[in-house]
């Protein structure tokens, strides 16, 4: 949907109190999250630790904005055929896929520009699914809440990145673990709310 005039009097709280809208909200902003803790911390292990020269970072660096407007792309097409519940669904799958892969991967080949790189890819994809169909879902329940939205995300990146950063990261294990954290949490919430919400519909 295209973004309303803004309600200088929305009720903030009022808003949260629809759990159907903070679900979708809390999707989009952990997927924006997770791709800018990625951003934020891919010159720490390109070039300190892997030893890549600048311009091999930033080649690097291309392919995965290039993946992730390819994602978009593919989210909209799915978004339009299959609707949102089932963008969310494979946004979560995803997600998931891409914490094992990156945790097994790393474990196997330890770190290397592939075991990066390749699930990575796959990120893109995951965090382009799930920002769609949040940003979506949530503006189908309040369509006036754009930056809502946006103030939700920046604040639960700024959240998780303030915490991720505390700790001497030297391998993709906090991270890995860290996607499969929120792809399960997600997963739950998205399940309990959406049951919840078809339980009150049919009564």
């Amino acid at each position: 949907p295209r973004e309303a005039p803004q309600n200088p009097n929305i009720n903030f709280l009022q808003t949260l109190k629809n759990p159907k809208f903070t679900l979708f909200a809390l999707v989009q902003a952990s997927g924006f999250s997770l791709f800018s803790l990625f951003c934020c911390s891919s010159p720490y292990f390109f070039i300190n630790l892997l030893e890549m020269t600048k311009y091999q970072f930033g080649v690097a660096f291309s392919g995965v904005i290039l993946s992730q407007l390819l994602g978009s792309l593919v989210a909209k097409m799915i978004h339009r055929k299959s609707g949102t519940e089932a963008l969310l669904v494979l946004g979560i799958t995803t997600l998931f896929i891409t914490g094992l892969a990156m945790l097994f991967g790393y474990l196997a080949v330890g770190l290397t520009v592939k075991s990066i790189l390749i699930p990575v890819s796959l990120l893109t994809f995951a965090v382009a699914f799930l920002t769609h169909a949040g940003r979506v879902g949530a503006l189908a329940e309040e369509i006036k809440a754009t930056r809502m939205l946006r103030a939700m995300s920046y604040l639960t990146a700024a959240f998780i990145g303030s915490i991720f950063m505390q700790f001497e990261v030297s391998s993709l294990i906090p991270f890995s673990t860290l996607i499969v954290a929120l792809s399960l949490i997600t997963l739950l919430g998205s399940y309990y709310t959406l049951q919840k919400d078809e339980t009150t519909q049919s009564t």
